[in-house]
């Protein structure tokens, strides 16, 4: 549990302060800040399903603690997987969010389009090897970083940014 958490952390960290100009629909390369930057002022949100909204809370209290940013874990109501989708396709995204990190649900959550890739993100060889690569890959682009098993859970970020044009922290959605 605690190198999942501390997956999340570094989701949390890195995802947050992505720069929001990078062109990350065709594969752009994504600039990876300090992940205990200063991020004052920053509010970021976490969706999570009923039986796991209390999960993230160490890593949430650690992160703010570190970074000065306000995190709020939002309850989604189930059918999560459906809330979700319904609440992606209008437009409202979170900055990180749990979700099945299969290709199939990668594929219904339209990560292409609502997911900031994590590819190379510097933070990918500190995953466990045997869990590394078995799932959060879509068409060869990363989307999610599988954080526990055997329950699929994933961190992934959208393409939401909180933060003016230009400035270092963007406001990405994550998926678990």
């Amino acid at each position: 549990m605690k190198t999942w958490l501390s997956v999340l952390a570094l989701l949390l960290g890195l995802t947050a302060c992505s720069d929001p100009g990078a062109d990350t629909g065709t594969g752009g390369a994504v600039s990876w800040a300090d992940p205990t930057a200063s991020l004052s002022g920053v509010k970021l949100t976490v969706w999570a399903a009923q039986n796991s909204n209390t999960v993230p809370e160490q890593v949430v209290a650690a992160f703010e603690k570190a970074t000065g940013a306000d995190v709020e874990v939002v309850t989604i109501p189930d059918p999560y997987e459906q809330s979700v989708q319904t609440k992606v396709a209008t437009g409202d995204k979170p900055d990180l969010a749990f979700w099945q990190p299969t290709a199939s649900m990668l594929t219904a959550i339209n990560a292409k389009t609502n997911l900031q890739p994590l590819t190379d993100a510097p933070w990918l060889s500190k995953l466990a090897p045997e869990l590394k690569d078995i799932t959060g890959i879509l068409d060869g682009t990363r989307y999610a970083a599988l954080i526990t098993s055997p329950a699929s859970r994933a961190c992934t970020t959208t393409r939401k940014c909180s933060r003016p044009t230009g400035s270092p922290s963007c406001r990405r959605t994550s998926t678990t």
